[in-house]
Parts: structure tokens; C-alpha cells; sequence
């Protein structure tokens, strides 16, 4: 699926309030998928433009592998993604972990 197919059907689910709880993006980490994710990530926080674009919004938990192997730890998961989302969003709308 390409791109702007996915970013059509995500974009749809967000507007009518149907978006599921997690969506799995394969490819390339540093092509499609950035693509694809950057722009969910505007459509869900649109005033906070520059804060997407720098990785620094508080209710975006980012997760990307370590160390020479590229892997990422349970520990690491828990540290980055599941203990951010069981907190109360900043915005108070959506949380999302990358």
C-alpha cells in the first residue's frame, strides 16, 4: 500500500472517530514510513507543527533501536512506550507511541 493510500484511510478513521488502537507500518524506516508517520502525526496534533517536527511533543513517545545490534529491549519498550501511555495526556486528546 502506498503511502498516500494508507495516509488516506488513517486520515478517515481520525475523522469520523473510528481510529483503532494501534496500526503496524512496514518499510523503510527512514523513507515510507517517516513519510507515513509525520503526517498522521500532523493530522492528530496540527497546531503543534514544530514540536512533531522535533521530536519533542510530550504526548509522542518515541522508540527507535540502540546499540550496534539495532534492537529494541523490553526494558526499553516499557521505558519508552508502555510507561508514557499509561499516563494522562499533555493536550488532553490523543498519545501516540512511534
Amino acid at each position: 500500500m502506498e503511502v498516500a493510500e494508507a495516509f488516506s484511510l488513517i486520515s478517515r478513521a481520525i475523522d469520523i472517530g473510528r481510529v483503532a488502537n494501534g496500526y503496524l507500518v512496514v518499510g523503510d524506516l527512514r523513507g515510507s514510513c517517516e513519510t507515513l508517520t509525520e503526517m498522521v502525526l500532523k493530522k492528530l496534533f496540527p497546531n503543534e507543527l514544530e514540536q512533531i517536527g522535533s521530536k519533542t511533543h510530550p504526548d509522542v513517545a518515541w522508540l527507535e533501536p540502540t546499540g550496534a545490534k539495532r534492537i529494541i529491549t523490553i526494558g526499553l519498550m516499557r521505558e519508552r512506550i508502555v510507561e508514557p501511555m499509561a499516563v494522562t495526556s499533555f493536550s488532553g486528546g490523543w498519545k501516540v507511541g512511534v
